[in-house]
Protein backbone atom coordinates (compact mmCIF):
# COMPACT_ATOMS: atom_id res chain seq x y z
CA UNK A 1 0.00 0.00 0.00
CA UNK A 2 1.24 3.48 -0.91
CA UNK A 3 1.98 6.08 1.75
CA UNK A 4 -1.20 7.83 2.93
CA UNK A 5 -2.05 11.07 1.18
CA UNK A 6 -1.98 13.93 3.68
CA UNK A 7 -4.33 16.82 2.98
CA UNK A 8 -4.13 20.36 4.27
CA UNK A 9 -7.03 22.79 4.56
CA UNK A 10 -8.13 25.36 7.17
CA UNK A 11 -11.19 26.76 5.41
CA UNK A 12 -14.21 27.79 7.47
CA UNK A 13 -17.09 25.35 7.77
CA UNK A 14 -19.93 25.95 5.29
CA UNK A 15 -23.59 25.90 6.31
CA UNK A 16 -25.08 23.66 7.73
CA UNK A 17 -21.86 22.75 9.54
CA UNK A 18 -21.14 26.15 11.15
CA UNK A 19 -20.59 25.78 14.88
CA UNK A 20 -20.12 22.02 14.68
CA UNK A 21 -17.51 20.64 17.10
CA UNK A 22 -16.22 17.10 17.35
CA UNK A 23 -17.22 15.12 20.41
CA UNK A 24 -13.69 13.95 21.25
CA UNK A 25 -10.25 15.15 20.17
CA UNK A 26 -9.18 11.58 19.48
CA UNK A 27 -11.19 11.62 16.21
CA UNK A 28 -8.38 13.50 14.47
CA UNK A 29 -6.35 12.90 12.55
CA UNK A 30 -8.96 10.76 10.75
CA UNK A 31 -7.69 8.30 8.16
CA UNK A 32 -9.82 6.70 5.47
CA UNK A 33 -9.42 2.96 5.97
CA UNK A 34 -10.03 2.39 2.26
CA UNK A 35 -7.53 4.73 0.57
CA UNK A 36 -5.40 6.13 3.42
CA UNK A 37 -6.28 9.82 3.03
CA UNK A 38 -5.67 11.69 6.29
CA UNK A 39 -7.90 14.52 7.48
CA UNK A 40 -6.27 16.59 10.23
CA UNK A 41 -9.28 18.55 11.53
CA UNK A 42 -13.02 19.01 11.14
CA UNK A 43 -12.71 21.86 8.63
CA UNK A 44 -10.51 19.79 6.36
CA UNK A 45 -12.76 16.76 6.78
CA UNK A 46 -15.90 18.69 5.72
CA UNK A 47 -14.24 20.70 2.94
CA UNK A 48 -12.28 17.79 1.43
CA UNK A 49 -14.98 15.12 1.46
CA UNK A 50 -18.13 14.69 -0.62
CA UNK A 51 -21.63 15.16 0.78
CA UNK A 52 -23.96 12.20 0.77
CA UNK A 53 -26.54 12.37 -2.01
CA UNK A 54 -29.78 14.14 -0.99
CA UNK A 55 -28.62 14.61 2.61
CA UNK A 56 -26.82 17.12 4.80
CA UNK A 57 -25.01 14.12 6.29
CA UNK A 58 -26.08 15.21 9.79
CA UNK A 59 -28.15 12.87 11.94
CA UNK A 60 -29.18 13.12 15.59
CA UNK A 61 -27.81 10.21 17.58
CA UNK A 62 -28.30 9.15 21.20
CA UNK A 63 -25.32 7.44 22.87
CA UNK A 64 -26.69 6.86 26.40
CA UNK A 65 -25.95 10.47 27.35
CA UNK A 66 -28.54 13.05 28.50
CA UNK A 67 -28.04 15.13 25.35
CA UNK A 68 -27.93 13.73 21.84
CA UNK A 69 -24.84 13.95 19.68
CA UNK A 70 -24.79 14.55 15.95
CA UNK A 71 -23.38 11.92 13.61
CA UNK A 72 -21.72 13.46 10.54
CA UNK A 73 -21.51 11.24 7.46
CA UNK A 74 -19.33 12.22 4.47
CA UNK A 75 -17.82 10.32 1.54
CA UNK A 76 -14.09 10.23 0.94
CA UNK A 77 -13.11 10.87 -2.70
CA UNK A 78 -12.51 7.10 -2.98
CA UNK A 79 -16.21 6.50 -2.22
CA UNK A 80 -15.86 5.19 1.32
CA UNK A 81 -18.33 6.66 3.83
CA UNK A 82 -16.68 8.20 6.90
CA UNK A 83 -18.42 9.10 10.16
CA UNK A 84 -17.68 11.49 13.02
CA UNK A 85 -19.60 12.07 16.25
CA UNK A 86 -20.03 15.75 17.01
CA UNK A 87 -21.49 17.69 19.91
CA UNK A 88 -25.09 18.76 19.70
CA UNK A 89 -25.26 22.47 18.86
CA UNK A 90 -28.81 22.87 20.11
CA UNK A 91 -29.29 25.21 23.06
CA UNK A 92 -31.15 23.04 25.59
CA UNK A 93 -31.80 25.92 28.02
CA UNK A 94 -35.26 27.43 28.55
CA UNK A 95 -34.23 30.32 26.30
CA UNK A 96 -33.26 27.83 23.59
CA UNK A 97 -36.63 26.08 23.88
CA UNK A 98 -38.42 29.44 23.66
CA UNK A 99 -36.45 30.35 20.53
CA UNK A 100 -37.36 27.01 18.90
CA UNK A 101 -41.05 27.58 19.71
CA UNK A 102 -40.85 31.07 18.18
CA UNK A 103 -39.10 29.64 15.12
CA UNK A 104 -41.83 26.99 14.71
CA UNK A 105 -44.57 29.63 15.07
CA UNK A 106 -42.91 31.78 12.41
CA UNK A 107 -42.62 28.80 10.05
CA UNK A 108 -46.29 27.96 10.58
CA UNK A 109 -47.30 31.56 9.84
CA UNK A 110 -45.33 31.59 6.60
CA UNK A 111 -46.74 28.22 5.54
CA UNK A 112 -50.27 29.54 6.16
CA UNK A 113 -49.45 32.40 3.78
CA UNK A 114 -48.46 29.92 1.06
CA UNK A 115 -44.73 29.34 1.47
CA UNK A 116 -43.39 25.76 1.43
CA UNK A 117 -42.04 24.57 4.80
CA UNK A 118 -38.43 24.20 3.58
CA UNK A 119 -38.45 27.72 2.11
CA UNK A 120 -39.98 29.17 5.27
CA UNK A 121 -37.35 27.53 7.46
CA UNK A 122 -34.53 28.85 5.26
CA UNK A 123 -35.92 32.39 5.14
CA UNK A 124 -36.30 32.50 8.93
CA UNK A 125 -32.76 31.19 9.44
CA UNK A 126 -31.47 33.94 7.16
CA UNK A 127 -33.53 36.52 9.09
CA UNK A 128 -32.14 35.34 12.46
CA UNK A 129 -28.61 35.64 11.04
CA UNK A 130 -29.27 39.28 10.12
CA UNK A 131 -29.68 38.85 6.34
CA UNK A 132 -32.31 40.70 4.34
CA UNK A 133 -35.05 38.33 3.24
CA UNK A 134 -37.20 39.68 0.40
CA UNK A 135 -39.59 36.73 0.66
CA UNK A 136 -40.17 37.31 4.37
CA UNK A 137 -40.73 41.03 3.73
CA UNK A 138 -43.25 40.19 1.00
CA UNK A 139 -45.19 37.78 3.24
CA UNK A 140 -45.29 40.22 6.17
CA UNK A 141 -46.81 42.89 3.91
CA UNK A 142 -49.58 40.52 2.71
Amino acid sequence: MAAPEKLSSKQPLPEPFEGLRIKEDRYFPKTCANCGKVYVNLEEFVNSTIPLPKSSGLMGYFDNQPNPVVALFRNCSCGSTLTLLCLNRRDMSEHGRQMRRLFDQMVEGMVQKGMPVAGAREEIRRFFKGHKTDELDRLIKK
